[in-house]
């Protein structure tokens, strides 16, 4: 009997030893799986979000109305975005194609309304280097919508010697367009001509607000 007793005490024993190894084994290969697994994971990390790179960025404002200018590309040819904020209808983003960069841009209440003309100026590539404007004017609080600048090409009396080389500015309500002039002969780098000096007014057209030639004149080369 006592045998008999001993034999299930000892196979009881045997048993929880048994129990206990294969749950210190069990734990042990979890260990080595989690162990493993922390081994082959990636770390992947976040770059930073790219900003997007403007050849030219600048931001205006007219008393509550603001414009934001950019533009993207380093070519010729530019992507121009203007971005309005303020107006009661629309501020719409709009976007261009130009030809050549900006040069500068500015914001002036050319025709007296009390709300702003926006002038982006710009320069082709190239070596002639021809001026444009890009302009805007404001429908009261309500939108805005584009302004003519006529090409110097179409007035007999300002293409005469004209190569490019155009600079812009602002003057009271005035825009102000100046040019090298070129005699016969005269190289791209050394016009000896003179300066000619165009002075614009903003006035109502048919369909559009456009710029007109008011006053012209010329002076000796600076």
């Amino acid at each position: 009997m006592k045998r008999s007793k001993t034999i299930i005490y000892l196979t009881i024993g045997l048993m929880i030893i048994t129990s206990c190894n294969d749950q210190t084994e069990t734990q042990s290969q979890d260990n080595k799986l989690e162990d493993t697994t922390k081994s082959h994971e990636t770390v992947i990390e976040k770059s930073p979000v790219e900003k997007e790179t403007y050849s030219f960025q600048k931001t205006l404002e007219f008393k509550n109305i603001s414009f934001e200018i950019n533009t993207k590309g380093n070519g010729s040819l530019r992507q121009l975005f203007i971005q309005s904020k303020g107006f009661e209808e629309t501020n719409k983003r709009l976007e261009l194609q130009i030809d050549g960069k900006v040069t500068d841009a500015q914001v002036a209440d050319l025709n007296a309304d009390g709300f702003p003309e926006l002038l982006i100026f710009t320069q082709s590539a190239g070596s002639g280097t021809y001026g444009n404007v890009i302009a805007f004017s404001a429908n009261g609080t309500k939108s805005l919508s584009q302004v003519y600048f006529p090409p110097v090409s179409e007035n007999p009396k300002l293409k005469k010697g004209y190569m490019g080389h155009d600079t812009f500015s602002v003057n009271g309500s005035a825009l102000i367009q100046e040019f090298p002039i070129y005699k016969a002969g005269d190289p791209n780098s050394n016009p000896t001509g003179g300066i000619r000096r165009i002075q614009y007014k903003l006035v109502n057209g048919e369909a559009t607000r456009k710029f007109v030639a008011d006053k012209i004149s010329e002076s000796p080369s600076k």
